[in-house]
């Protein structure tokens, strides 16, 4: 049976019952469009909430990446810190400071090195150094205005973990403004408002950009949504009127439509089961019918929905895109040797070209390999070892890795879990500390000798200390 045959027998057989629920039809429309508009408003605020996610996941992992560094452990190496400081800098757009525990400021890249550093300030809210201290985890404070900068900053803090004790801390500081562009990229009805807001709500962003209205006003409906990396939250206000306007609408075409296919009966049901059915079938063509009607309320409504949906994936998805395009661009122009292994069998996912060049494979040789190949330690141990610092935060140790020309090289390795692409890996940061360990071990020797030399020689010697 078709559509409209069924609906043709449907509306002669209901003439008087739908005289009777004509009323009861409309309020029960009213209703329903009114849940259906505030569901679309939240779900608005939903996924904008998660593009700032997305947005401070990008700086979180950024961080993190950059926390495995290993001249952090030596303010000697403080220099190439500042120059990979500023790459994140380039890629992610906030400032990096390097902070001890304490709250002592040691680096910050928006400041010429050498310059002398204040201390982190404390704002007012949430603060995200004290929460990442008690709980060692990545979090994301309230607005403060920035003690350098002098514009309102929020910062994205990361611990730096070594042998699973904090010794330091590593923030990003952004400006507030830097969230606009992406607000301002949301597509919104006319008249309706994103306003972003810390724990102590205080602005962060807004779009369209207008002075902030008071939580509560008579004059609009709010439709919030919290972010889950961060105490804030992103609402959504609409004019009253303008939110109720389709509704009243759209229930008083309802009724008329109810009483007229009441009064018309036959002529009408042959006329609406032939438009209705056009117009579900132009919604598998995703378009609407070219016949010069009136579209349907309910049919745009949802081909509205339909194509707001797609365009939320569609911006979820080039979002994505964007984040992995910058991991990999940290990654492959890093100067650093870095690794990506598999910790279920040791197998090398991914390797920089720092890591060709130091270890004399080609990249994709080496992403052939495993771990144990290059690594001298017994398999048993190597496989512990992968074990750990994927259960845990991160790792450090030394070890003797083998080259493609056969020799052995000692180096330190910072290790930490890292999701890529769905996949539970381990990121590798491997540092050459060969000569090192030979000029350590020349020192050893030359002192020891001078002891030997001293404790033999008959004469009497002193040593003085010159400075007292």
């Amino acid at each position: 049976m078709t559509i409209g045959a069924f609906l043709t027998r449907l509306i002669l057989l209901c003439v008087l019952p739908l005289a009777a629920l004509a009323g009861w039809f409309a309020w029960d429309r009213v209703a329903n469009l009114r849940e259906d508009r505030a569901r679309e408003a939240l779900d608005r605020a939903t996924n904008a909430m998660q593009v700032v996610d997305r947005q401070l996941e990008a700086h979180v992992l950024g961080l993190q990446v950059l926390a495995n560094s290993p001249h952090i452990d030596d303010p000697a190496q403080w220099r190439d810190l500042r120059a990979e400081a500023m790459g994140f800098h380039a890629h992610y757009g906030g400032h990096v400071i390097l902070a001890d525990p304490g709250g002592q400021m040691l680096l910050n890249t928006r400041v010429p090195a050498g310059q002398p550093l204040p201390a982190l300030p404390r704002p007012r809210g949430h603060a995200a150094v004290p929460e990442v201290l008690a709980t060692g985890r990545p979090a994301v404070g309230d607005v403060f205005p920035g003690p350098i900068a002098g514009e309102p900053l929020f910062a994205v803090v990361v611990p730096v973990k070594r042998e699973g004790r904090i010794t330091h801390l590593l923030l990003s500081t952004v400006e507030t403004k830097a969230f606009a562009d992406r607000l301002a990229a949301l597509a919104l009805p006319a008249g309706w408002r994103l306003r972003l807001r810390d724990s102590k709500g205080e602005l962060i962003a807004s779009w369209p950009p207008a002075p902030a209205a008071t939580p509560g006003d008579p004059a609009e409906d709010f439709f919030r949504a919290a972010s889950a990396l961060a105490r804030w939250v992103l609402e959504i206000s609409i004019p009253a009127e303008a939110f109720r306007a389709p509704i009243v609408g759209s229930a008083v075409a309802l009724l008329v439509a109810v009483l007229g296919a009441t009064l018309v009966s036959i002529a009408g049901g042959f006329y609406t089961s032939r438009r209705l059915s056009r117009a579900l079938d132009s919604l598998a063509r995703e378009e609407p019918p070219a016949d010069g009607e009136a579209p349907i309320a309910e049919v745009e409504a949802l081909r509205v929905a339909l194509a707001s949906k797609e365009s939320q994936r569609n911006l979820a998805q080039a979002s994505l895109r964007e984040s992995e395009s910058r991991y990999h661009a940290l990654f492959d122009n890093g100067h650093t040797v870095m690794l990506v292994v598999d910790p279920a069998d040791g197998a090398i996912v991914e390797a920089n070209a720092a890591a060709a060049a130091f270890y004399g494979w080609p990249r994709e040789r080496l992403a052939s390999m495993r771990i144990s190949a290059i690594n001298t330690l017994p398999p048993e141990e190597v496989a512990r070892r992968m074990k750990a610092a994927a259960g845990g935060t991160g790792l450090r140790f030394e070890a003797a890795h083998r080259l493609a020309d056969g020799s052995v090289r000692d180096v330190e390795v910072f290790s930490g879990p890292i999701v890529v692409d769905g996949r539970n890996l381990l990121f590798l940061i491997v540092h050459d500390v060969t000569e090192r360990r030979r000029a350590e071990a020349g020192l050893r020797e030359s002192q020891a000798r001078y002891r030997e030399l001293f404790e033999a020689n008959p004469h009497a010697m002193w040593v003085y200390d010159l400075e007292t």
